[in-house]
């Protein structure tokens, strides 16, 4: 008997351990896979104007712009070693958002039966976290330091607690923002759903060894943080919010509507599923919900609201879309009908392509664009629910969740794909202002600057004097504001002007038109529209101002490069510059 309880245990010991091992392994698969999504093609894209802005004051901190002290000293560590590049002033951002995939590793309850993995799962995939890991912006560095603090704390971890709180304090003043619905969220915890926090205790929340490290850790890192030209920043960040509450929004609702519907889809069925099945037994699920249901209005009310700060509604709801994703397996698995998810994934694939297919059906009648979506899906859902109707109408709707679920996720994994492209003008959740055309503009400016005969003073670039993006682009070279001259009483080498601005400074230089971008103008959309632009990513050619500029180089510079000794690019370069046309 003796001996069969142990061999017993042995067994269960070995069982478990071969479960860890597997986890192991599926998690490392689930974190390589987060880190190709943020790090692949990472600085291809040019940099949008927030983001520019952001990067260039790291270069000249004199800017009168405020930045993120935690970016602004991470960054300029990097820039000051390997140099400034789109990709280094992304790196921080990408690794912030790609430490959130660990998040669920502290979760205790979750972890013992494998619902960590899904959380991180659509940590690592979602489109929205992806596309705010991909940009230089704070909201991603204040949601990772701020969810490490509260989990910190809520496993007792006070000081690690207490220094990610530090953090996000340091990552922008926007934290005393987003405090307030996590301050709700708390208090709606504690009276109504009798959320326990004793794990967070005050006796030992208070020890004073805590409080004197923590101390030592402010004061160093402050000290390192807390530039001169930053103090100012956060001095006058108060006025500038409180300002923002009387002013009017510049992002409309509809992009947040379709920032949801184009990307989150998938999410948020899974979420409102998760929320509904797991509300009443699962504490954490009705916090969670309760969390992004505060955080979504306090959001949509700020007037300064952007697309991107709707990540703070997206994490809670992962929470959920993981715990509902892992008992929709495990039902599959106990069903035994795992063959039959497969074949209803085969649906799912086959109402996406079905779409695709018909999706120019209807021209722009919206009711017939509606069928020409719906009617694939109808269809891969009564096949799914004929085939399961033999077991049980609890089994056929569960495949019918299934088969919902599969279409969306296909939906947000289209979206996906196109976040991490390399063409941003189409997408929600991308910063706007790019300068599409980066990289051949700077080949011509470093071909314009090698034909110059004397080189003892640097290329001097003359930008428009609004924005930062052209200070970014420009930024290896000496730069003054459109218009002006040089301290010496010459003329910039190169001016960079509009396509539909003719200026009497442009006399002595020969031009070639660039192309700059393009701006969506999203509010002129119409329903049939946004619809075509969720499942295509088809936009109409109205709805898209695209952008030219002009980089004039002056008549000497031009003649010494056609005068030089023949090489690659010196005489042709200047009129062989493919798709572009040269203006006299």
């Amino acid at each position: 008997m003796k001996c069969g309880t142990m061999s017993s245990i042995s067994f269960s010991e070995n069982s478990e351990s071969q479960t860890v091992i597997q986890r192991s392994w599926v998690f490392a698969g689930i974190v390589i896979l987060g880190l190709v999504l943020r790090f692949f093609n990472l600085g291809a894209a040019p940099l949008g104007e927030s983001e520019a802005q952001q990067a260039y004051h790291v270069l000249n901190p004199a800017d009168e712009s405020f930045v993120s002290p935690l970016y602004m000293s991470i960054t300029s560590f990097l820039f000051w070693l390997f140099g400034a590049t789109n990709f280094l002033a992304r790196l921080l951002p990408a690794l912030m958002g790609s430490a959130l995939i660990f998040l669920p590793l502290f979760f205790q309850k979750e972890q013992k039966d494998g619902s960590a993995l899904w959380i991180a799962l659509w940590l690592a995939i979602d489109p929205g976290l992806v596309a705010t890991s991909r940009q230089v912006n704070t909201q991603i560095l204040l949601l990772t330091t701020l969810l490490f603090s509260l989990v910190f704390l809520w496993n007792k971890k006070y000081f690690l607690g207490l220094l990610f709180g530090l953090f996000s304090i340091f990552s922008t003043p926007f934290f005393f923002h987003i405090l307030i619905p996590v301050l709700l969220t708390g208090f709606v915890a504690t009276y109504f759903w009798g959320m326990d926090f004793t794990p967070i205790r005050m006796k030992d929340f208070l020890k004073p060894w805590i409080w004197i490290v923590f101390l030592v850790v402010f004061l160093l890192i402050s000290c390192f943080m807390f530039l001169p030209q930053n103090l100012g920043g956060w001095v006058n960040f108060l006025p500038q919010y409180l300002k923002a509450w009387r002013s009017s929004s510049e992002t409309g609702y509809s992009l947040f509507l379709f920032g949801i519907i184009g990307y989150e889809s998938a999410l948020l069925f899974m979420a409102i599923l998760g929320g509904i099945r797991f509300f009443k037994q699962n504490t954490t699920a009705r916090v969670m919900l309760t969390g992004a249901g505060l955080t979504l209005l306090w959001v949509l009310v700020f007037p300064g609201k952007q697309v991107l700060d709707l990540i703070f509604v997206i994490a809670p709801l992962t929470y959920l879309a993981g715990i509902q994703l892992h008992e929709m397996i495990q039902h599959s698995l106990r069903e035994r009908r795992l063959s039959l998810v497969l074949g209803i994934a085969l649906l799912g694939i086959f109402a996406y392509l079905s779409q695709i297919i018909f999706r120019g059906f209807g021209g722009e009648n919206l009711f017939l664009k509606v069928l020409s979506i719906l009617i694939p899906l109808l269809v891969a859902m009564i096949l799914t629910l004929i085939v399961m109707w033999d077991s049980s109408l609890s089994t056929a709707l569960h495949g019918i969740y299934w088969a919902l679920g599969i279409f969306l996720i296909l939906l947000s994994t289209f979206s996906l794909f196109r976040i991490t492209s390399v063409e941003s003008g189409k997408e929600v959740w991308k910063v706007p202002g790019a300068i599409q055309g980066e990289r051949t503009m700077l080949s011509f400016v470093k071909e314009v600057d090698e034909w110059r005969k004397v080189r003892s003073t640097p290329l001097t670039v003359a930008i428009p004097a609004e924005g930062y993006v052209w200070k970014w682009v420009f930024r290896n070279y000496s730069t003054v504001p459109l218009g002006t001259g040089l301290s010496n009483g010459s003329q910039p080498d190169i001016l960079v002007t509009s396509s539909m601005v003719t200026m009497d400074s442009t006399v002595g230089y020969r031009g070639r038109v660039f192309q700059a971008g393009q701006i969506v103008n999203w509010a002129f959309l119409t329903p049939s529209e946004w619809l075509e632009w969720i499942f295509s990513r088809n936009l109409p050619n109205v709805v898209i101002q695209k952008q030219e500029v002009i980089l004039w180089v002056r008549n000497e510079i031009l003649a010494e490069g056609l005068s030089g000794i023949q090489s690659s690019t010196s005489p042709g370069a200047f009129s062989t510059l493919p798709k572009e046309k040269q203006t006299d």
